[in-house]
This record gives structure tokens, sequence and C-alpha cells, in this order.
């Protein structure tokens, strides 16, 4: 009877660790990506890495971590030469995978570094976790190849016998 009414009432176990889902949702990316930078910006201003540990891990934390306390040594009273990180023109990169961790890239354009776009890295290892940002590069203007996406708008994974995919350094 258990087993019928389990059945009949469309009660599901999704199995995250099996089923390939999205790694999360488009809304969840760019919440991500704006508390991301309203705790940059908090931090860069007082010079204070506490203010945004718990948006950054990895090797972004260590770099940041390490700027902020450079910072504050140099001008304890705050950033002096604070000006707001503004991101705009955000693309984000969303696969579909199973298990943990889960990741997605966000690229932007921002109001620093010139013409270069944000390439950024968030990842959770669960979905009670909040997103952290992993990792941050620039990209030079046309030098970010486009992401394959699904009609979905998913990223497509790369097959593991895909051939031209692999490039000498420097290439």
């Amino acid at each position: 009877m258990t087993a019928v009414s389990l059945t009949a009432s469309g009660c599901v176990v999704v199995h995250g660790g099996r089923v390939v889902v999205p790694a999360g949702t488009r809304g969840e990316a760019a919440r991500a990506v704006e508390e991301f930078t309203a705790a940059y910006n908090k931090a860069d201003a007082a010079y204070d890495a506490s203010l945004d540990a718990a948006y950054t891990a990895g090797p972004l934390k260590v770099i940041d971590a390490a700027r902020l306390k450079a910072g504050h040594v140099n001008h304890p009273g705050g950033n002096p030469q604070h000006t707001p990180l503004a991101l705009s023109d955000v693309r984000y990169t969303i696969p579909k995978k199973a298990g943990w961790p889960r990741w997605f890239v966000a690229d932007a354009q921002a109001n620093k570094g010139g013409s270069a776009r944000w390439l950024m890295v968030f990842q959770r290892h669960d979905v009670s976790e909040r997103w952290q940002a992993t990792y941050l590069t620039l990209v030079a203007p046309g030098a970010l190849p486009e992401f394959e996406k699904d009609a979905d708008g998913w990223a497509e994974a790369v097959p593991a016998d895909a051939s031209g995919l692999a490039a000498a350094p420097g290439t």
C-alpha cells in the first residue's frame, strides 16, 4: 500500500550525486555575483578581509585577504582610493552536472581593469552553503571563447574523447 501511494502521489527522490541537473539557477548565480560584489566593496573600502571572507574561498580568498591585509597596514583607517566595483553585462555559464561541488562561471565588464572582462568562478559544496567566488582573472577583450550551450542555455559538457580541444601553451 505504501509503495502504491508513494508512486501515485508523485513523490520522487532525486539523488544529486547521480542525476545530471543544472549546478544552480540563473537567479542564484545573479544573487551570488551581487552578494560577492557588495561584500568585496565593503572589504575594499575598509581594508578588512573579514567583510568578504564568507563570499570568497580557495585561491581568491588567500589573494584577496593578503591584498586587504597589506592595504590595512598602510591605511588602518580604510582605503582612501576606494572606488566601488560595479559589474555590467554579466554573462553566466552554468553547467549541468551530477554530484558536488557545484560551480558556475560569471564573466562581466567592470569599472576596474580597463576593457578586460572579469572572469569569476563560483562554487559551493552543498545546497545549504552560499556560493563563494574561488577564482578571478581578467581577460582581454575578444580573448574569452564562447562557451557552448544547449537549447535551454545550460553549458554543454565537452566529450572526453573530443579532438582539437587541447592546445599548446601560448596558443
